[in-house]
């Protein structure tokens, strides 16, 4: 009988633990920005950059594609993902190419683009332009 009740506190207990835990979405990890711009001509990041975007399980986002680090929320409903930007730092980088491809990822962002994983690609893409990510392998 102790046992018993033993086995099944510990089964309540993982049950009560699986449950608190947010469901990982497909695009839940760290991404690494690897082009952008329109489809037929991608533009490759540059070197050297932060360019990451972090999806966590719970719908928040935050990132830093360039220059600015940036945080929100975003949620997924069929093929189409939609971002809300809570806080972003405001500074100006050089040379202008770093802010280009900034406002280039935060405009496709805002845009609430379709999205979809291949292994580890992310593709976010509107009528304005695609995106393409790699999942980072840390």
């Amino acid at each position: 009988m102790k046992k018993n009740f033993i086995l099944i506190l510990i089964s309540v207990l993982m049950l009560t633990a699986c449950a608190s835990q947010p469901r990982a979405t497909p695009v839940t990890g760290t991404w690494l920005l690897v082009s952008y711009g329109p489809a037929s001509d991608q533009l490759s990041t540059l070197p050297d950059l932060n360019r990451s975007l972090i999806f966590d399980a719970d719908g928040k986002i935050n990132g830093n594609v360039g220059c600015n680090s940036f945080a929100g929320t975003y949620t997924l409903q069929g093929d189409q993902i939609s971002f809300q930007q809570g806080v972003s730092t405001q500074l100006a980088c050089v040379p202008d190419i770093i802010m280009q491809q900034e406002a280039f990822t935060l405009k496709i962002l805002s845009n609430n683009p379709k999205f979809k994983v291949d292994g580890r690609s992310l593709t976010l893409w509107t009528d304005e332009g695609t995106l393409i990510l790699e999942l980072d392998g840390n």
